[in-house]
């Protein structure tokens, strides 16, 4: 048919193994029936099958089936209406992304976490090679979820016949008899991504028994798997597909069975971005925004940032992937900048959001406050005493109260006896961009020690600390 074209991620698949019959193997001995005139026994089975199709039209026939097909009841399953285009699915489609599929480990592999696990090892339909599968499955969570999806806007790439997944005979599951013709059917695989990106790869396989059945394979328009091999590409082409999810542990997931696939002709671009802020910081302006209103029927695969120095003058900055934030660090502070953000798709790039504005700025300082003291050098004879004003300052709209004490140390030699001082009024009230007043006495008794000495006012307000030193000569 085609030659297959191995991938480096191409990794083995688990198979089930091939029922291999032998067609002269004896049939089994039946049973002995009581004998059954012909025409009594055709009136017979007439009369059943008029009271089968009668019962089938009841309602209590139609609510036995919807009890059959339902999920548990409190569960919830997560379809999104899309009609197969393959006429031997009666599922509907529930529109996924990979990144859905392959859950948080996304771009990796991995069956932990993804909606589609069912337990600790295994996920999606219990048998990837069921002609068929059913529609929904119950996941980790307890969940009933649809297990046939539809993903649009992926690309398709090492994609061709699977030589080592070949039988002349139907799986156990689908009645083991041998295929068509006695013909050996192989099955078909590949990987799809999304367009746009490079990693995050979802195996697909068309099953060799859904083609020994007829369900794919050439000729069939839905599922043609030798037209699917010239729509590789490396993201020029753009496809959308639908099929079941199966966990292939421990490798990777895939949409086995594969059941349909068309080209993205209805795809759109993108509506445009909503809601874009933007907010100025030192030399940096940080941009957020939300998802368009609709994908356009492709998953978003970036975003695109423009800026200008004017309104409405905003050209291409740069592309991010599928995110909803950017930091534009490469500003000047002062500048004012004005910003908008597009999304794109398979299909293409969005009109433009809301346009916003921000100016950098250095942030101004935090609230705090000086201390100074005039004079700052005193001279006092024995026996008196000197004064400085000590002043406090708000600085950056500092308001609130401050506590002042002072402390005397010596700066000459020898110093036997200290001056005192002191702070009236030791607490004062600063207002924002005031400022307040305190004095300071130094006091030299009869017996203190003649010489320099250097006096600290320490300013207090909460975790803010501030001194000031005075110098003070004691003389005769």
């Amino acid at each position: 048919m085609f030659d297959n074209k191995k991938r480096p991620d191409d990794t083995p698949d688990g198979i089930d193994p091939v029922m291999r019959g032998d067609p002269n193997t004896p049939e089994p001995r039946q049973r002995a029936r009581p004998s059954m005139p012909r025409l009594a026994f055709r009136v017979l089975v007439l009369v059943m099958s008029l009271a089968v199709a009668a019962f089938a039209v009841t309602p209590l026939a139609a609510a036995l089936w919807n009890s059959f097909g339902s999920p548990p009841a409190g569960h919830m399953v997560e379809d999104s209406g899309l009609t197969s285009w393959n006429p031997n699915v009666a599922c509907a489609a529930d529109l996924v992304t990979i990144r859905d599929v392959l859950g948080p480990a996304y771009p990796s592999q991995t069956v932990n976490g993804s909606r589609y696990q069912t337990n600790s090892t295994a996920g999606g339909v219990p048998q990837e090679r069921a002609l068929s599968p059913p529609c929904t499955i119950t996941n980790m969570t307890g969940q009933a979820t649809s297990s046939f999806v539809q993903i649009n806007g992926v690309s398709l790439y090492g994609y061709g016949v699977k030589t080592t997944d070949c039988s002349q005979w139907y799986s156990k599951q689908n009645g083991g008899g041998r295929y068509p013709g006695n013909h050996t059917v192989c099955t078909n695989g590949g990987q799809v991504i999304t367009i746009g990106t490079t990693s995050g790869y979802l195996r697909i396989e068309i099953d060799r028994d859904w083609l020994g059945k007829g369900y794919c394979g050439v000729g069939v328009p839905f599922c043609d798997n030798a037209t699917l091999a010239q729509q590789q590409s490396n993201g020029s082409i753009s496809l959308d597909v639908q099929g079941f999810v199966f966990w292939e542990g421990p490798w990777h997931w895939e949409i086995h069975p594969f059941t349909a696939w068309r080209l993205s002709s209805s795809v759109t671009p993108p509506s445009a971005p909503q809601n874009l802020e933007a907010v100025a910081g030192d030399a940096n302006v940080g941009l957020s925004w939300q998802a368009p209103a609709s994908d356009g029927g492709s998953p978003i695969t970036n975003y695109q940032i423009y800026r200008g120095t004017t309104a409405g003058g905003a050209t291409f900055l740069a592309t991010v992937g599928d995110v909803l934030t950017y930091s534009d660090t490469n500003v000047t502070n002062g500048q004012s900048y004005f910003y908008q953000v597009t999304a794109r798709n398979a299909a293409g790039e969005s009109p433009r959001s809301n346009e916003v504005s921000a100016t950098p700025n250095p942030p101004p300082p935090p609230p705090d406050f000086d201390i100074s003291a005039s004079p700052n050098t005193l001279t006092i004879h024995i026996g008196s005493s000197g004064t400085s004003t000590i002043t406090l300052t708000s600085v950056g709209g500092f308001s609130g109260d401050v506590s002042l004490s002072a402390s005397v140390a010596c700066a000459s030699l020898v110093c036997l006896v200290y001056p005192t001082a002191g702070v009236n009024p030791d607490v004062v009230t600063v207002v924002s961009g005031g400022t307040a007043t305190s004095t300071l006495t130094v006091s030299a008794g009869v017996l203190t020690t003649l010489g320099t000495y250097e006096v600290t006012v320490t300013a207090t307000s909460g975790s803010l600390a501030h001194t000031v030193t005075i110098t003070v000569y004691v003389t005769l």
